[in-house]
């Protein structure tokens, strides 16, 4: 069923649709005077005839006519003959009846449709992020997650322990200082046998991994005499997590036998190795 507006200036009689009513919110622009009504307020259905006003919520008027056949009188006359009289009856109006239309598509539906929701972005970016992180944690799991990933907050480390991950410390070298080395013979403890001490420094702004300490130790000549690597578990047995808090230190103490010349010289590196990829 087709839905038709009325001008109430004009009486133009146009025909509309639902969308259009619910775009410019019932407010309907007349095509001939341009005069502006509300849609809502002055609408036909396709059922109803042009000359008949329909109001919202109101009843239709319809008027309905009852006409008769016209009736025949015969009468016979022996002297005049036979004449026939054709009386007819003239139509006559019938009262108006009140009825509503009981069939037909219900104006709430047809006019009053809901507005077409529109599709939140940021609703939208919330689930492609939900998503991306649900994505990382089935490639990561069972591996080693950051600790500057998940900074002061306990419900992280329960998830964690739950999925089976391990937490690890991040790997900033530039952040690490190695000051107060120093290279000493000690002759009590044996020949040869040289002590190692210097302190790692945190400059950083998080825990960091206890990085491996190179040590080049030279004679007179400047040849290098031996070179060994320390790792982080021979020079901190006491440390467990082998990490170093932020703005924080680590003494280090090594004894070291050398067995080839007298070293005069030594210097000393931090590094972190890198790690064996299965």
């Amino acid at each position: 069923m087709k839905l038709f507006l009325v001008c109430p200036q004009c009486t133009h009689f146009f025909e509309s649709t639902s969308t259009q009513l619910i775009e410019n919110a019932g407010r309907i622009e007349c095509p001939s005077c341009e005069y502006l009504f509300d849609g809502y307020a002055h609408y036909r259905f396709d059922c109803l005839e042009a000359d008949q006003p329909v109001k919202k919520g109101g009843y239709i008027s319809s008027i309905a006519s009852t006409e008769k056949k016209p009736q025949v009188d015969i009468s016979s006359s022996d002297n005049l003959g036979q004449s026939v009289e054709i009386q007819s009856l003239a139509p006559q109006v019938g009262e108006n009846k009140i009825s509503r239309l009981s069939n037909g598509p219900n104006l709430y539906e047809a006019v009053f449709a809901p507005l077409p929701q529109k599709k939140s972005i940021w609703r939208l970016a919330n689930i492609i992020l939900f998503m991306i992180f649900g994505v990382l944690i089935a490639i990561n799991f069972n591996k080693q997650i950051p600790v500057s990933m998940l900074q002061s907050s306990d419900w992280t480390y329960q998830l964690c322990e739950r999925i089976g991950c391990e937490f690890r410390s991040a790997r900033r070298i530039s952040e690490l200082r190695l000051v107060g080395a120093d290279l000493v013979i000690r002759p009590d403890i044996g020949q040869d046998v040289y002590q190692f001490r210097a302190t790692i420094q945190n400059l950083g702004a998080e825990s960091l991994q206890l990085p491996a300490i190179e040590l080049k130790l030279s004679d007179i000549q400047g040849r290098v005499i031996t070179s060994r690597v320390v790792y982080p578990i021979e020079y901190s047995e006491d440390v467990v997590d082998l990490e170093l808090g932020t703005k924080m230190e680590h003494q280090v103490n090594l004894l070291l036998r050398v067995g080839e010349g007298s070293p005069v010289a030594f210097d000393s590196y931090l590094f972190y190795p890198k790690e064996d990829k299965a």
